[in-house]
């Protein structure tokens, strides 16, 4: 879930050229996230689990942030991070965690925030703007 997808607030456009990829199962979610995202002028990748998001990125797409899920289907969020953080090329991206699990922090995950659901608009797009300014 998304709180303030509705409201049409004074939010800062994104950085030059950013590029977000967002995974997560959930189609309401990455949708609403994807198009508040991209009416602000990001560039939006979008992944309905690990794997799809994998392949995307070694097929070459180079996102500046990374949001994803821990709790999806095919390959879940943890084996994902897992995924990244033992490939060279795909470790340095920042990586933002959204879930509904408690407890999880960022520290032990190795991501830049963990942000809980229901996630707040002015929340992403804040660590979104932090993590693509170049």
């Amino acid at each position: 879930m998304v709180q303030g997808a509705g409201q049409d607030r004074d939010f800062p456009s994104a950085p030059s050229g950013a590029v977000v990829m967002i995974v997560d199962d959930d189609d309401e979610i990455r949708d609403a996230l994807g198009d508040v995202l991209a009416e602000r002028g990001y560039g939006v990748i979008a992944a309905s689990d690990g794997r799809q998001a994998l392949a995307r990125l070694e097929q070459g797409q180079r996102p500046d942030a990374i949001f994803l899920d821990l709790w999806m289907p095919v390959m879940n969020g943890w084996e994902l991070l897992e995924a990244l953080a033992s490939n060279p090329q795909l470790s340095a991206i920042p990586r933002v965690v959204l879930t509904a699990a408690r407890g999880q922090k960022a520290r032990d995950l190795n991501v830049a925030e963990v942000l809980m659901k229901p996630v707040r608009l002015e929340q992403v797009l804040g660590v979104a703007g932090r993590l693509t300014a170049k």
